[in-house]
């Protein structure tokens, strides 16, 4: 019962709470700004958007309630979905803390990610979207906002979603941090067990995790900036319409027409993959750019 009732209120929660907070997070990371001249281009790309971290991303947001709560849907159905997989696996079991990974086996979390896999693509992908989107998305008229977020392509063959560029790839990349670290306290919980806290043993096996989590962090952050890259790109096919005159077409205003929060790169020029992802923000925007939010990461690592 009490779990029933945690399933309701905690995405509730962390609607209320966190989406904010979250939005402000998939902007940071989505920002372009690039620093560096590139060679085969005839000028520099240019970008006065005064984004210098997380905390001034969050500031930017001058969109009123609506524009901090853009994503909400999508991220409070994947959060459900979420828990609703990891409570089956569970088999209803009291005690257990549904995102705790290390709780399960490596089989058990394997199966989840298969399970999950297939909502939580695309909903990533409507939820990034929407966040980053310039355009007034209303509740109330989905279809507007389908046509928004979508290509002609994506719209007419939904599973194009699982085929952008990279996208699949980072997904499963993603997940291989968490089960290290699930494997990593397994071990460190295996050593306790066995020896005495104060024990120069288990002493060194602490630090080693210590370390190893650090480590996982500097893998992970980089991952994180280049899924929310891919995920924003669009699937289209020549001649097809683009953002604004989907817009256009279906009366959807902009947030604001002088000031925007973040600047989003030309989809003209799409990423190819991960690593031309990961290689064109290094080499466009500077490491720095990859290791956004990074303390943010390392906070998930060490908890999740």
């Amino acid at each position: 019962m009490i779990i029933e009732v945690l399933m309701i209120v905690i995405p509730s929660l962390l609607a209320a709470v966190g989406m904010p907070l979250a939005g402000a997070l998939t902007r940071y990371r989505a920002h372009y700004n690039p620093i560096r001249i590139q060679l085969n281009e005839q000028s520099r790309s240019s970008n006065e958007s005064p984004v210098t971290g997380y905390f001034s991303t969050l500031k930017r947001i001058y969109q009123g309630w609506l524009g901090l709560y853009k994503g909400t849907w999508p991220s409070f159905l994947s959060f459900v979905f979420t828990l609703l997989v990891l409570q089956g696996f569970d088999g209803g079991v009291g005690g257990k803390v549904p995102w705790k990974s290390d709780q399960r086996g490596v089989v058990q979390n394997l199966m989840i990610v298969i399970f999950t896999l297939a909502i939580k693509i695309p909903l990533d992908v409507l939820k990034n979207r929407a966040i980053v989107t310039p355009y007034k998305l209303s509740f109330f008229n989905p279809k507007a906002g389908f046509h928004l977020l979508l290509s002609p392509t994506e719209r007419a063959k939904p599973w194009k979603l699982y085929s952008l560029p990279g996208l699949l790839p980072t997904y499963l990349a993603q997940f291989l941090v968490p089960m290290a670290m699930m494997m990593a306290r397994m071990f460190l919980l295996a050593v306790k067990n066995k020896n005495d806290l104060n024990s120069p043993l288990f002493m060194a096996a602490a630090i080693g995790f210590l370390f190893f989590a650090l480590g996982c962090s500097v893998v992970q952050a980089p991952l994180e900036v280049v899924y929310v890259r891919l995920s924003i790109q669009r699937h289209r096919s020549e001649n097809e319409s683009f953002e604004a005159e989907e817009a256009q077409k279906y009366g959807v205003e902009l947030y604001s027409k002088e000031n925007e929060v973040i600047t989003l790169k030309d989809e003209e020029a799409p990423y190819d993959g991960l690593w031309d992802c990961t290689s064109t923000i290094f080499e466009e925007e500077g490491w720095r750019t990859l290791f956004r939010a990074w303390w943010i990461t390392a906070i998930g690592v060490y908890v999740f």
